[in-house]
């Protein structure tokens, strides 16, 4: 039966700050990465109804969570440089081909850029604060701003795939951890961005002759 308890809703006799039958394996301090105090205990799982996660020992999970959020950071400091980047290659390409570079990058930033929310809200629903000023994401990134460059497309491609190339590198770790940390939702959604990267992989070096 359903009960309220200490603030906490509590379904069938169990909470997130009451213990279990340890004839049922002791998962006292349970608690969930999006911090939501509700636990739905039917079946063999204890699963938070806030956002259907799985729920962890409370320890486990804060230090599980924290090397995920790193790895998070870090995808969101080099997402929204690569955005940047390939905004001002749209702005500034010149030559022949103009109309197909300059469309090219539009595609590449306008994705990239619908990434960063869905990024930083991951980062908060694991309980940490989305870092959002410029000079702390370009500190959590490997990938660097660039100088000027000369506007010959060939030029911006080929930088614009080398800099994407690092992405990849860094959401494949972030992928790696999150299905480490059995985090599905994140690690559903780093493969997607996977995959996104890859096609401006191939699509970039296409452009090259590569």
């Amino acid at each position: 039966m359903n009960q309220l308890q200490d603030g906490f809703l509590v379904l069938g006799g169990l909470s997130s700050a009451q213990d279990v039958n340890p004839a049922l394996g002791e998962i006292n301090n349970l608690g969930c990465s999006c911090n939501a105090p509700l636990v739905d205990n039917a079946g063999d799982s204890n699963v938070c109804l806030h956002c259907r996660g799985q729920l962890h020992h409370a320890g486990r999970t804060a230090a599980k969570s924290t090397e995920l959020v790193d790895h998070l950071k870090k995808c969101l400091a080099e997402a929204t440089i690569l955005y940047h980047m390939s905004h001002g290659f749209h702005w500034n390409v010149k030559g022949p081909d103009f109309q197909e570079y300059h469309t090219l990058f539009e595609t590449i930033y306008s994705d990239i850029y619908e990434s960063l929310d869905p990024i930083a809200e991951n980062i908060v629903k694991l309980g940490n604060v989305a870092p959002f000023s410029l000079k702390t994401l370009l500190g959590l990134s490997d990938i660097k701003e660039v100088g000027d460059l000369r506007s010959e497309p060939q030029g911006l491609v080929k930088t614009l795939q080398s800099k994407n190339a690092q992405m990849i590198k860094s959401l494949k770790s972030c992928f790696d951890k999150a299905n480490k940390d059995n985090e599905q939702g994140v690690a559903n959604f780093i493969a997607e961005r996977i995959d996104m990267h890859q096609k401006w992989d191939w699509q970039l070096k296409a452009s090259l002759g590569i």
